[in-house]
């Protein structure tokens, strides 16, 4: 792969990513093992467990805290599932590419669990006895962090041209709307969590900073920095880097590095 292949060096949305690399397809790859076992389970076994993982006042009550996360792993039917899953799929990696893997998949989840907040306290301060399920609440801080990083990216919406800050500012009006005018059927506080949770990682950066295993040995990627002859070695260091933990972990002397030599290995 050049340098032009990497999505952060051209900065104009996302590239394909190969499974092996990309923690936003595999995420959505558990989205829909977790639904065709749990629809297989309830089909050949007459399983009928899957309420004990939905979120609910009462669920909380009961002492299944667990729900606050399982439910956003869950959906009600496929077309639930194929909407969260292509834009899990479109703005993840936006979100990945901006974090890094490891920082990504602790985005993913903690947005699973924040963004049901506020539909737990509508509930509670209601008495409601609604349940809540889908992966919408992550998605919707998806569109809000990469709407915010990347605010002109050209994206179309049922054939409009529009910018994806138009996008994230037409969902959360949308789901505000929702939530004024006590629209049914669709869990406008979840979302709103989730695009809140999106704001505040993007302006605060609260995703613990971690980072997976290497599989590359590190004699592959030394000696360095910046010796005579090992300019390709070093790109690729800052490259790997740049995708494990984003690009904001470079340093001043690696962002200058980059752009001085990157060109020569398109």
């Amino acid at each position: 792969m050049g340098v032009a292949d990497r999505t952060y060096m051209r900065g104009r949305g996302p590239a394909p990513i190969a499974f092996g690399s990309s923690w936003t397809l595999r995420l959505v790859v558990l989205l829909v093992a977790i639904f065709l076992v749990t629809r297989g389970a309830a089909g050949w076994f007459h399983w009928r467990g899957e309420g004990a993982l939905l979120l609910s006042r009462e669920s909380i009550e009961e002492g299944r805290v667990w729900t606050i996360l399982t439910a956003a792993l869950l959906h009600a039917d496929g077309m639930h599932l194929l909407f969260n899953g292509i834009g899990l799929w479109y703005f993840g990696k936006l979100v990945e590419e901006t974090l890094g893997s490891a920082r990504f998949v602790a985005f993913f989840f903690l947005a699973a669990v924040v963004s049901h907040v506020p539909f737990l306290a509508a509930e509670f301060a209601t008495a409601g006895r609604t349940s809540t399920i889908g992966a919408s609440g992550i998605v919707m801080a998806t569109i809000v962090f990469a709407a915010l990083r990347y605010p002109g990216m050209p994206i179309r919406l049922f054939f409009l041209p529009l910018v994806l800050w138009q996008v994230a500012a037409l969902y959360v009006a949308l789901d505000v709307f929702g939530v004024v005018s006590r629209g049914a059927g669709v869990d406008h506080w979840t979302h709103l969590g989730g695009a809140v949770f999106g704001w505040i990682v993007h302006r605060f950066g609260l995703v613990p900073n971690f980072r997976f295993p290497r599989r590359v040995a590190k004699a592959a990627r030394e000696p360095g920095p910046y010796r005579d002859g090992n300019t390709r070695a070093d790109v690729d260091r800052i490259l790997d880097k740049i995708n494990e933990e984003g690009i904001g972990a470079l340093t001043d002397s690696e962002r200058e590095f980059l752009k001085d030599n990157a060109g020569r290995y398109r």
